[in-house]
C-alpha cells in the first residue's frame, strides 16, 4: 500500500504585530522513521520553573535521568516543550 504525501493545513493569517520573528516556528515537524512497526517516543515537558521559587529540583532531575535513559535505549526519542521553562 502506498502511503500519500500529507499536506500541512493551511491556517489563518494574522495582522502583523512586528514580533513575528520571536515565534516563528513551524506548524509542522516531520518526523521519518523506516517503517511503521519501529517505536518512537514523544515526552512532553513544561511549567518547569527554572529560578523560581515553585521549581522542584527534584522532579526536574527525575525528568532529565529519564529522559537521557530514554535517549540511551530508543533510537526515535523526541521532546516537546509545552511553555513555561525559565521563570
Amino acid at each position: 500500500m502506498k502511503r500519500r504525501k500529507t499536506k500541512a493545513p493551511e491556517r489563518d493569517v494574522l495582522p502583523a504585530t512586528g514580533n513575528e520573528h520571536i515565534f516563528s516556528v513551524p506548524d509542522v515537524f516531520r518526523i521519518t522513521l523506516p517503517n511503521l512497526k519501529v517505536p518512537y517516543y514523544i515526552m512532553p515537558f513544561g511549567d518547569v520553573h527554572l529560578h523560581s521559587p515553585n521549581h522542584s529540583e527534584s522532579a526536574w532531575e527525575e525528568f532529565l535521568d529519564t529522559a537521557k535513559a530514554m535517549i540511551r535505549k530508543h533510537k526515535y526519542v523526541y521532546f516537546i516543550s509545552m511553555g513555561d521553562e525559565i521563570q
